[in-house]
């Protein structure tokens, strides 16, 4: 885990309460796979915070927009109980349930054949998923992709970074592509935003 990213921090302001937000999409795909493998009450069990307990505990509107911030406690419990280390759990449950919605939620990106089409619509997917992350794509070949996702506020971006991995690897492989391999690469600081410390994330995805 890079240097500045972690995950045993507190939520620095009551849930619902950030200015950063996602929608209730994933939040709600993320909870019904963990409803699957743990319990949600056994899930809600291993939430240290109260809060993060009742803001996981209702129900999650796909198309509604929420604080960003929970998912990484929320995350850090679920990754506890599937004993796994955070970073591997954020991307493999996430790679699970992109593969659920992609062909239905995200139509748009299929419309062109191959994977490195995708390319074309990663800023309009991100922006449709998150309200804070400015998608910046350096490479995008047939081979491969590469760019920078800026403002993520520090806080939230260990689990930014390995959901955007655990996202548009199961979007690369849905699309044709064969040993889909993805990773940051990069994590500087680039600032604040609404008094939070941001950074950038620079991404890379390959496959054959």
């Amino acid at each position: 885990m890079h240097a500045l990213f972690r995950v045993d921090d507190p939520v620095p302001v009551p849930p619902g309460q950030s200015p950063f937000r996602t929608r209730g999409l994933y939040y709600d795909r993320m909870l019904a796979r963990l409803r699957a493998d743990v319990g949600i009450p056994k899930l809600l069990d291993a939430i240290e915070d109260e809060r993060v307990r009742a803001f996981a505990s209702q129900k999650f509107s796909w198309t509604g927009w929420y604080d960003a911030f929970p998912a990484k406690p929320i995350s850090v419990a679920a990754a506890h109980l599937l004993g796994k280390d955070f970073e591997e759990a954020v991307r493999d449950r996430t790679r699970v349930g992109a593969l659920d919605v992609i062909p239905s939620a995200f139509r748009l990106a299929f419309r062109i054949p191959g994977p490195a089409a995708i390319s074309q619509h990663v800023a309009a997917i991100t922006t449709q998923m998150m309200d804070f992350v400015n998608v910046e794509i350096e490479e995008a070949t047939d081979k491969q992709t590469s760019g920078w996702g800026r403002g993520v506020p520090q806080y939230i971006a260990p689990h930014t970074a390995n959901t955007t991995i655990g996202f548009f690897g199961a979007m690369f492989e849905m699309r044709g592509g064969r040993e889909v391999r993805g990773s940051y690469t990069e994590v500087v600081k680039d600032g604040q935003r609404h008094g939070y410390e941001t950074v950038a994330i620079r991404y890379e995805f390959t496959w054959q």
